[in-house]
């Protein structure tokens, strides 16, 4: 078994098989008569009326609108719904779900520690999937997930594969956690806990995929329909990068300033610095001009170090 890393000369993110190892990742399997009924009233995307083998990006927000989590949703069947959660903790998720069964048949079962989930990239080796839609077969569950992007700055899709009985997914190749973050962070790709938190809402982070504007009622859903429908949104996620001098100075929780005024906080920081790449991620204030952008600064070492940023599309 091979581990690459940025500075390895046989990475490539676009090559074939190439996996990261997401067994951190919690996964909760909803089951009963009242599943899809139950996930539909709580969580921001539509699963009513979902069918059998449709997944979706989706997501739980507290009354505030504030993200709880953000999961990958595979509908198993009309009483089995997977959820690929952005928590480390399937008894955290477990807990907050709980807290909402009421009167519902519905079994809420933590599997995190059954079968083994990887990302893959370079998909089309994989299957022949449109974003967020999923394979399903007796032993993989294989859903396309978010994209990526490459060394030669083209977009690259990943695949999410849980397996639900094997303990390990083999692969020839395999990244370590600090590229997999320089990919993210690249990529504008929001992660728990330093964007998923409930200091945020899905629309501050451009998670609109995970949300449905006709499903009706969820929870969180007045204050998330108000800011959209009013542009009420205070901070939006940028992509962040400076040259490789500077880079070294800059560390998560930093303060972005323009024209001596904070303007937000860096949020992720790469790992490695990855050349014509995004290097970090930042929440700054909606409203800050576009254009001004380009010359702000992060305070960084007793230093002022000069940053660009740009608005993830």
């Amino acid at each position: 078994m091979t581990t690459l890393s940025i500075q390895n000369p046989l990475f490539s993110l676009s090559q074939l098989n190439l996996a990261y190892d997401m067994q951190h990742c919690a996964r909760i399997l909803l089951k009963g008569p009242d599943a899809k009924s139950f996930l539909h009233r709580l969580s921001t995307n539509a699963v009513i009326p979902s069918q059998t083998g449709d997944s979706c990006l989706n997501a739980l927000v507290s009354q505030k609108g504030r993200l709880v989590d953000v999961f990958h949703q595979v509908i198993l069947s009309d009483q089995e719904i997977l959820l690929i959660s952005s928590l480390k903790s399937g008894s955290e998720l477990c807990a907050w779900l709980d807290q909402f069964l009421f009167v519902e048949k519905v079994q809420i079962e933590d599997i995190s520690q059954t079968g083994s989930l990887v990302c893959v990239f370079g998909g089309k080796a994989i299957a022949d999937l449109t974003k967020w839609h999923c394979q399903i077969n007796d032993t993989q569950i294989i859903m396309r997930s978010f994209d990526f992007i490459d060394e030669n700055l083209q977009k690259i899709p990943s695949f999410l594969i849980y397996d639900r009985y094997a303990s390990k997914i083999e692969s020839p190749l395999w990244i370590d956690h600090d590229l997999f973050e320089t990919a993210r962070i690249a990529a504008g790709i929001c992660a728990l806990p330093t964007e998923i938190n409930d200091a945020y809402n899905p629309l501050e982070l451009f998670l609109n995929e995970a949300l449905h504007w006709d499903k009706g009622c969820y929870i969180g859903q007045e204050v998330i329909s108000r800011l959209h429908t009013y542009q009420k949104q205070s901070k939006q996620l940028c992509l962040v990068s400076a040259n490789e001098a500077d880079f070294k100075h800059l560390k998560t929780g930093q303060a972005l300033q323009l024209n001596d005024q904070t303007i937000g906080q860096l949020t992720s920081v790469a790992p490695f610095y990855w050349q014509n790449h995004a290097n970090a991620l930042a929440v700054i204030k909606q409203k800050t001009d576009q254009e001004a952008l380009k010359s702000a600064t992060v305070q960084a070492d007793a230093q002022r170090v000069e940053i660009s940023l740009a608005k993830i599309t």
